[in-house]
């Protein structure tokens, strides 16, 4: 307990904290009218000792303190990335991470993000198998455990892995983005909290038709309550690929509320102010995302 209260930013360092060039794009996205999350990562503090994960906790809720800011998204590729070899560990480091921004930016809204592959099997048993020994921690009743018990407030879905990655059973990308979403309707995690699409698969050169699948389809059919989409994508390599569906994704006002986009303001596109701007005119909300 004496950690947690030790993580409660002092109100000078809020005020420093708005001073910052993230601060600076919180008031700038406030300023255009986009609804703000602060969208990092605790993970790797949490396994660095209770120091290191108290002085991050700290900092992303002197970040959080403003009123224009509605959430944190305090980690991704929860149990899909190599951080966590047990569930317990996850467990722990959600249980730990949530009663530290409870109490460190009490009445913000709390994120995470991951995949659980499984649902997109649909009724495929040996699918459903093979995507739990491949991906033990991502069992859809250990990432509903978080929003049972409140950990958790948001839960975004990647669709990454519904674009191809489940051709052995000859379940196509729309197929199993389908089964993705009738299992989350199915399970009725809606009803726990929100649950948002994530999006990284609009960067580059598409299509109307992709952008109608894979924004406006998980929204119309009433499965996910909001998609968030990247802004940018960088691969191994290093090579930066950005969006470019701004015009199509502009004709989806009917569904703006339900839209947020993912972005980096350490790596703008022109500037944060201009970038901002340009995202306010076809989003409703932002995920500002810091290191």
């Amino acid at each position: 307990a004496q950690q947690v209260a030790a993580a409660v930013p002092t109100q000078q360092e809020v005020a420093a904290a708005a001073q910052s060039p993230v601060g600076q794009a919180v008031t700038t996205a406030k300023g255009t009218g986009l609804r703000v999350w602060i969208d990092t990562e605790l993970a790797d503090d949490w396994k660095a000792g209770a120091q290191n994960f108290s002085a991050a906790v700290k900092r992303v809720a002197a970040l959080a303190a403003r009123p224009e800011v509605a959430g944190i998204r305090f980690s991704s590729q929860l149990g899909y990335n190599t951080t966590f070899k047990t569930d317990d560990e996850v467990l722990a480091f959600v249980t730990a991470a949530s009663t530290a921004l409870r109490q460190a930016a009490p009445g913000k809204r709390l994120g995470v993000h991951t995949v659980v592959p499984e649902l997109a099997c649909g009724g495929d048993e040996a699918c459903k198998t093979e995507m739990r020994t491949r991906h033990p921690l991502l069992a859809p009743e250990r990432v509903e455990s978080h929003l049972i018990s409140g950990r958790i407030d948001q839960l975004s879905l990647d669709n990454g892995l519904t674009y191809g990655g489940y051709t052995a059973w000859k379940i196509t990308p729309e197929q199993a983005q389908a089964n993705q979403w009738i299992q989350v309707r199915a399970r009725a995690w809606d009803a726990l909290g929100q649950v948002a699409a994530e999006e990284t698969g609009l960067v580059g050169q598409v299509t109307a038709e992709q952008v109608a699948a894979r924004v406006s389809k998980p929204v119309l059919d009433g499965s996910a309550q909001q998609v968030n989409i990247w802004t940018r994508v960088q691969d191994a390599k290093g090579t930066v690929t950005r969006l470019t569906a701004w015009d199509q994704l502009k004709k989806l006002a009917p569904i703006q509320r339900r839209m947020a986009a993912v972005y980096t303001p350490a790596a703008p596109e022109v500037d944060t102010a201009s970038d901002l701007k340009k995202i306010s005119e076809a989003f409703s909300q932002v995920y500002l995302t810091i290191a």
